[in-house]
């Protein structure tokens, strides 16, 4: 029998609620900016969900290593969970949901369940409530310019593939900020090469 160990953090930050949503299905990103990240493959991706294979360091335990299978399921338009089974078997669920405040301002709520039987809930749920606490803080600061660059360049009139406009003048867009799903990639990407 399980039980949950259960933690939310909610944040706001000054970037779109679509800017958000980028910064989670960025997966280039993973392995470069956030420290604890070793290895990163896309193992299957559609606008609806995502199959990575992640190498990860513990955050505190940072010599203990381990590789996971991570799956995201969009929900609606800015809510979706991640499904994976963490190290020392403990399945894990972390949903996010992205609440639009104003045009170029959200507030996400990341909310993380860890089921864990009896013995596991009394050993880990002390570790889990400062490691949880530390990654989600640790990610979230990791993540921060590059959401309020997105946003800047973006309201720059930035396109993915194409850059910014040429003319000075054209350089302002105060339109609707959106992002499809999957998030565009060159071919050939690296991520890409155990995809089937």
């Amino acid at each position: 029998m399980y039980k949950i160990f259960e933690r939310t953090f909610t944040k706001e930050i000054d970037c779109a609620a679509s800017v958000a949503l980028w910064n989670y299905w960025d997966h280039e990103h993973l392995n470069v900016v956030h420290k604890n990240f070793t290895d990163v493959n896309v193992l299957y991706e559609s606008s609806e969900m995502v199959i990575l294979l992640l190498s990860y360091k513990l955050p505190i335990f940072s010599f203990l290593k381990s590789t996971t299978m991570s799956t995201y399921f969009m929900k609606g338009k800015y809510h979706f969970s991640d499904y994976q089974k963490l190290s020392f078997g403990i399945p894990f669920v972390s949903t996010i949901n992205i609440t639009e405040l104003g045009p170029d301002r959200c507030s996400i709520t990341m909310n993380y369940k860890y089921y864990l039987n009896w013995w596991k809930y009394l050993v880990f749920s002390p570790i889990l409530k400062l490691m949880s606490k530390k990654w989600n803080e640790d990610f979230w600061q990791e993540d921060v310019s590059l959401k309020e660059r997105r946003q800047k360049v973006l309201r720059w009139g930035f396109k993915d593939f194409v850059g910014l406009p040429h003319n000075l003048k054209d350089r302002q867009y105060d339109g609707e900020l959106t992002q499809s799903l999957p998030v565009p990639r060159p071919k050939g990407n690296p991520l890409d090469r155990l995809r089937f």
